[in-house]
Order: structure tokens, then sequence, then C-alpha cells
């Protein structure tokens, strides 16, 4: 038998977490960023695999707050408290669904939108149009982009050519990140 404790801990007073991004130097901010993601992306992708494989639930983590931090320590901005939401294939009614259940509807939704939702055609259109605003506005510039799999979708069919076909149909394998070089659109 496992016995599991849960003490929450203190709250940490104003004081103790105003460091500033301000007075963090970039080989601290980038430090930071390896410990932010070690800690909220990884571990816990590895932990969250153990409980799928239990649990027959997603082994999912919504990154969006996670995606704040990492903006802020790179760019030395803060933030506003608000969550980041930008333009996601709206699935509408396959949110949230497990990926054995998306996935078979993947290939089935290139040109067909979800049910109340998008078709991967839609959102890769809607790349089409940020990567035509990148080249616009940051030609030469290296950006980051945070996204779900329809977002990488748009970017290997517009980038690197890859059929959408062959994109929803190939088993996806996770890792900690993609690069891309964007010339022309």
């Amino acid at each position: 038998m496992t016995k599991i404790a849960l003490k929450p801990l203190p709250p940490k007073e104003k004081e103790d977490v105003q460091i500033g991004l301000e007075n963090l130097s970039v080989t601290e901010r980038k430090n930071l960023i390896v410990k932010l993601l070690q800690e909220q992306i990884l571990d816990q992708r590895l932990k969250l695999h153990f409980w799928k494989d239990l649990t027959k639930q997603a082994a999912q983590i919504d990154t969006g707050y996670i995606a704040q931090h990492l903006v802020s320590l790179i760019t030395s901005l803060p933030g506003g408290g608000m969550r980041g939401k930008g333009d996601d294939l709206i699935d509408g009614d396959f949110q949230q669904k497990p990926s054995e259940i998306v996935d078979v509807e993947k290939p089935k939704r290139i040109s067909e939108p979800f049910p109340n939702g998008e078709s991967y055609v839609q959102t890769t259109a809607r790349m089409k149009d940020f990567l035509q605003d990148l080249l616009k506005n940051y030609d030469g510039k290296r950006v980051m982009v945070i996204g779900h799999r329809a977002t990488q979708y748009g970017l290997e069919n517009l980038i690197n050519g890859v059929p959408l076909e062959k994109l929803t149909t190939t088993h996806f394998k996770w890792q900690p990140g993609w690069k891309y070089e964007l010339n022309s659109i």
C-alpha cells in the first residue's frame, strides 16, 4: 500500500517573490528557462505517463501559463496576470477528448471541419497568414511559436511541404521542440 500525504506550502510574502525580471542577467534568465521547462513540462510529462497507463486518461499538460512565463523570461517583460490564448484550432465537439478518439477523426477533418469546429485546411490557412506576417515584420529574427498539433501541421505543411494527409495519419512523437527556417511563403 502506498500512502500519499499532501501538505500545502505556506503562502509566500510579496517581498520573497519580487526578484524583478529587469534585474536578471541573460544567463540567469536562460538558467531559469531551463529550470521552468524541466520542472513544468518535462518532469510533469514523464509523471503523467505513469498515470495515463494506470487510468487510461490523456497525459496532457495545459501549457498556456507556462508559455507566458517563458515569454516573460525571454523578453524580460512582466506579464499582465492573464492567461495567453491565441488562435487555436477550434475543434468544437472534440475539445478535450482523448487523443485515441481525436486521432481517428483527424484524416477525415483535413477539408471537412470538426463538428462545430475547423478543418486542418482552415487552420493551415491561418498559419499561412501568420507566417506572412512574420516575414513582413520579423524577417531575419528568431521567434518562438507555442501551439498544438494543428500549429505544427501548418508549419510542416507550409515550410517543409509535408501533405496534411501524411501529417494527420503519422503517429505523433513528442519532443521538446522543433526548429523551422522560414525563407518564403
